[in-house]
């Protein structure tokens, strides 16, 4: 047939059976090599023969039925196994049914023996049996790059899916497993070169997709890391072109990183028996969460992300003395916190002001806001371009829109930011304070830096008001943008554009 070279090899096998040798029914029929305590059974008419100038020896040929691991199903299995390693791209006749040693599980053994696994095979095989053996090497063809591969982030791990090569060719070696490589320096470097993905061959469970991350494959993915993936299938003498797909990853932190006791609830109020049976689905409709008198001493920063809808969040009568940074980050629904009765009480949650352009500041609560929070800023020395006297942190964020200030007009002080009395809890919320932070005043700048007095049209800081910063204003207008919003009124609006008129050339 096409694809076939010269020679082949023939031979013939007397089945043999290994009883019943243990309280679940297993058989195996065929030719195997010595194990102790048991010998080999059946025979071959040539154990040993010559192919293109080595001996090779063939010390196992045999079909293996078991029960599965979950004693429902029989698990059916084709091994061939040669000493010295026998060449791949070959196919294995056995009484004229053909096996593609590209659709096997291949593996290399000690002593340079390797053994060549078919699944899911049926053969009525019997004690006594004669089977006609024949090896025929081919001139196999590698399979093309899997179609339409896909990654989407699945907490910090990631889901690959793809659809199988296109067969372009009648004699195209069928696909005996995928495998996939990683790299965070758009393909560079590779974490590591080619593995194989478990599972993947014809039938198997990931033979269309698989999940890659801390619990898949070992990979540990970073959030804002861009990855290039790419995929291949393997078939015949080799492995085919890969396709490639990008990713940047910006998942939640995984159910196996989060604080025990913070896991249990969750499981539980997602009515699933796992952790892996949580999806980002299933966190995402969680509404109420109580973990009071629970003994927590301490809290990790990933161990809420992903509960958009939580409204209720009861952490009274533990052991917390400090809460981290981002702990309620993403909680943009929450409208009850309890933190009462725990060795600090209330606990403090800090607000402060951080410097973030050369003449701009924003409010910041390090933990992440569990309300709305509205924070009084006062200037010393100079003055809000906007006029406003307050910025507000959302609920769920950790900052504020920044703040862009001018110094007083023909001074050349030191301008510092502070921040006024923080407002007290809404409704539903107990057991914490809010406190400004011990690093206030913010020097916004200095009395030795120049070019900062700047007028509150200037929006791009060249000492000017001119087009650039019409074109700026013009982005900007209907927004609520404080930078543009001259008279303070909360709208970018026409009474704006009229103050910058005004000032247009100055």
């Amino acid at each position: 047939t096409e694809g076939e070279v010269e020679a082949s090899l023939n031979f013939s096998m007397t089945v043999g059976r290994l009883g019943q040798n243990s309280q679940y029914p297993t058989s195996r029929f065929g030719f195997a090599r010595p194990r102790s305590p048991f010998t080999p059974y059946g025979s071959l008419s040539a154990q040993r023969f010559n192919y293109k100038g080595v001996t090779y020896t063939v010390t196992a040929l045999y079909y293996d039925i078991r029960l599965s691991t979950r004693f429902t199903t029989r698990e059916k299995h084709l091994l061939f196994e040669t000493s010295p390693l026998f060449p791949r791209g070959f196919v294995l006749y056995l009484d004229a049914q053909q096996f593609n040693s590209s659709a096997c599980r291949y593996q290399a053994r000690f002593n340079n023996k390797g053994w060549n696994n078919w699944d899911d095979v049926d053969l009525n095989w019997g004690h006594g049996r004669i089977v006609r053996v024949r090896i025929v090497e081919t001139t196999p063809i590698p399979p093309g790059p899997p179609i339409n591969l896909k990654a989407t982030t699945h907490f910090r791990d990631v889901l690959l899916t793809w659809e199988p090569p296109a067969v372009a060719d009648s004699i195209l070696i069928p696909i005996a497993e995928y495998e996939l490589r990683i790299s965070d320096d758009s393909g560079t470097t590779w974490g590591r070169d080619w593995r194989y993905i478990s599972d993947s061959g014809p039938g198997e469970e990931n033979r269309s997709s698989v999940m890659v991350g801390s619990y898949y494959h070992h990979y540990a993915f970073s959030n804002g890391t861009e990855y290039t993936i790419e995929v291949r299938a393997r078939g015949g003498d080799g492995s085919g072109d890969a396709a490639r797909t990008t990713l940047t990853m910006d998942g939640i932190t995984p159910m196996h990183e989060r604080t025990s006791h913070v896991r249990d609830a969750i499981v539980a109020q997602a009515g699933v028996n796992s952790l892996r049976d949580v999806t980002e689905e299933k966190l995402a409709a969680i509404t109420e969460l109580d973990l009071s008198n629970r003994g927590i001493t301490s809290l990790r920063s990933g161990d809420f992300p992903g509960l958009t809808a939580l409204k209720q969040l009861n952490l009274q009568g533990n052991a917390l003395t400090t809460l981290p940074d981002s702990i309620f980050a993403g909680l943009t629904s929450l409208t009850e916190l309890r933190l009462g009765g725990n060795p600090v009480d209330p606990l403090p949650l800090s607000v402060t002001l951080e410097k973030v352009g050369s003449n701009q500041f924003n409010a910041v609560a390090p933990t992440g806001a569990p309300f709305e929070i509205v924070v009084p800023v006062t200037i010393s020395n100079g003055s809000i371009s906007s006029g406003v006297t307050t910025t507000t942190i959302p609920k769920g964020s950790f900052e504020s829109q920044p703040l862009t200030v001018t110094r007083t007009s023909g001074t050349t002080l030191t301008v510092t930011a502070d921040i006024g009395k923080l407002p007290g809890l809404p409704r539903n919320h107990y057991g914490y304070i809010l406190v400004k932070s011990t690093d206030l005043p913010l020097e916004v700048f200095g009395s030795g830096e120049t070019g900062t007095a700047t007028a509150a049209t200037d929006f791009n800081g060249d000492g000017r008001t001119d087009f650039a910063d019409f074109f700026l204003f013009a982005d900007a207008y209907g927004s609520t943008d404080s930078r543009f919003d001259l008279d303070g009124s909360g709208t970018v609006d026409f009474a704006d554009f009229f103050r910058f008129i005004d000032a247009f050339g100055a």
